[in-house]
């Protein structure tokens, strides 16, 4: 998340490339985002070698271009007790792992449709009402907002 006015100076402080391949990447009409990719993988393949260069890019275009589930999300617990009739409130699914800092923000990404459910692991389901009871089945997946934070729900 660099603000795209900065990133000459980070392409100059953080990096050995080449002055004209600088000047190419921020040069007008091409897309921040290049920029922004070549800088990471620069910095990546300097301090962990080309092989972590490649899978943090590959990892990072599954996740935000092919919006792809990654293999390594986190999981939350959830007590059998919890839920009522297998079920939980939708605001209580999103500020119990912290995947919104109140139940204001909770209810506020259900209702602008940024909240995602893969109760089979696979396949997409919008949650769109925030009074919900949502039913919870042990490995569901959880997709909220923009920037794709993703976890497992178990059921304990």
């Amino acid at each position: 998340s660099i603000p795209d006015e900065l990133m000459r100076n980070y392409f100059e402080l953080a990096t050995g490339m080449p002055e004209e391949k600088i000047e190419e990447l921020l040069a007008e009409g091409a897309h921040p985002r290049d920029a922004k990719a070549a800088l990471a993988g620069q910095i990546v393949r300097q301090f962990w070698g080309d092989a972590a260069a490649i899978a943090a890019s590959e990892a990072f275009d599954a996740k935000f271009k092919e919006d792809k589930i990654p293999d390594d999300i986190p999981e939350y617990e959830i007590r059998a007790d919890e839920l009522k009739d297998g079920c939980i409130w939708a605001v209580k699914l999103l500020t119990g792992p912290k995947l919104a800092s109140s139940s204001s923000d909770a209810r506020r990404k259900i209702s602008q449709g940024a909240v995602t459910l893969f109760a089979d692991g696979v396949t997409p389901k919008k949650l769109a009402d925030p009074g919900a009871d949502v039913p919870v089945v042990d490995g569901m997946i959880l997709k909220v907002g923009k920037k794709k934070d993703y976890i497992r729900i178990r059921v304990k």
